[in-house]
């Protein structure tokens, strides 16, 4: 079964038509749960909100607690990380190339 992150990133995708482009610059504040919101921000373009459907919620509500689970003390500030962006000091974006490390 993928995993969370995989999950969200797909539905972000197929379902929100985010780019992965896109999805490798959300930041971790643009989740806002208690809103059921996530702003998309696109440089040189107006930020565009997104209203989670019921799916997209929890996979992002199960990817956040999970995130912390794994990275507790990670100040990496972007939404999906992966175990080698999670803990580096230089706080990169996930790698946009296919395989990155989970």
């Amino acid at each position: 079964m993928p995993s969370v992150r995989n999950q969200l990133t797909f539905v972000l995708a197929a379902v929100h038509a985010l780019s992965s482009h896109d999805q490798r610059h959300l930041l971790l504040d643009d989740l806002d749960l208690s809103r059921g919101t996530l702003l998309v921000r696109r440089q040189g373009k107006t930020d565009h909100t997104l209203y989670l459907d019921e799916l997209t919620f929890r996979l992002a509500r199960q990817w956040r607690a999970e995130r912390h689970r794994r990275w507790p003390s990670s100040t990496n500030p972007y939404l999906l990380v992966t175990v080698c962006t999670a803990v580096d000091d230089t706080h990169p974006a996930v790698n946009p190339q296919p395989g990155s490390t989970a």
